[in-house]
């Protein structure tokens, strides 16, 4: 996995990076390749998500860009599929707890920033990150996860939902960034005068919606929504949502 400053020893050989703004042609994407997320506590927050889905856990001391300060973050990947990954980063003094930013991919070159309708920072990058991570920032994981028994078999990380002044406006932006199928089946938008974070749809093998419910009262977790619905709360507060494949 190409780390944030992996990517700017990148730049120094020669990979140009640029931002543009919101409305800029770029090269057709293909997917997303991973979401940041700013949280209270990293740590906390990767062994919530390992004790539920499991998967691959990279534990690293890292920084978001070169000139930034290292904080830890812990890299996510559940399911099989190649991508997308949560990336779960330990947020400053002054920051507030959300999403950071979307790596999009696409066939190109270089490392662009691009900001969606919302002023949401979007990464364009050319290669999936995932499985670069330099040996000097990786860290041990605790010595207490090995005992962890993931509950659910997760099949992906399904879908992102972003709340969002305009719908029409960010669907626009998505839909003619990541064509509109793959925009339709990997965000959704939800209107709301702040925009941010709504929740993130993780689909489940054989899934129950009464059985998964059991799950996770038993592990202490409250659920809500129609019977239908799995639905609870991380430890930064984000709404989890849990579907069939």
């Amino acid at each position: 996995m190409l780390t944030r400053r992996d990517l700017g020893k990148l730049l120094v050989g020669g990979v140009i990076t640029t931002t543009a703004r919101a409305d800029q042609t770029t090269p057709p994407a293909y997917g997303v390749d991973h979401f940041k997320l700013k949280v209270v506590n990293a740590g906390a927050s990767a062994m919530f998500y390992y004790d539920l889905f499991g998967g691959e856990v990279v534990s690293v001391r890292n920084g978001t860009m070169p000139e930034s300060p290292m904080v830890d973050e812990f890299f996510l990947k559940v399911g099989d599929a190649a991508f997308p990954y949560l990336i779960l980063s330990q947020m400053a003094a002054l920051d507030q707890p959300g999403l950071e930013h979307l790596a999009v991919l696409v066939n190109g070159s270089g490392i662009t920033r691009i900001w969606d309708a919302d002023g949401r920072l979007v990464e364009i990058i050319s290669r999936p990150t995932w499985g670069g991570t330099s040996s000097t920032i990786q860290r041990p994981l605790p010595v207490n996860w090995k005992s962890l028994r993931p509950a659910f078999q997760p099949i992906a990380l399904r879908r992102v939902k972003l709340l969002t002044t305009d719908p029409s406006h960010t669907a626009q932006f998505y839909g003619n960034l990541l064509g509109w199928q793959r925009a339709e089946a990997m965000l959704e938008f939800k209107p709301n005068p702040t925009p941010g974070l709504d929740r993130l749809v993780f689909s489940i093998h054989k899934m129950n919606s009464d059985h998964a419910r059991r799950i996770l009262r038993q592990r202490g977790i409250h659920t809500h929504g129609s019977r239908s619905d799995v639905l609870f709360r991380d430890v930064d507060g984000n709404l989890v949502e849990l579907v069939a494949r």
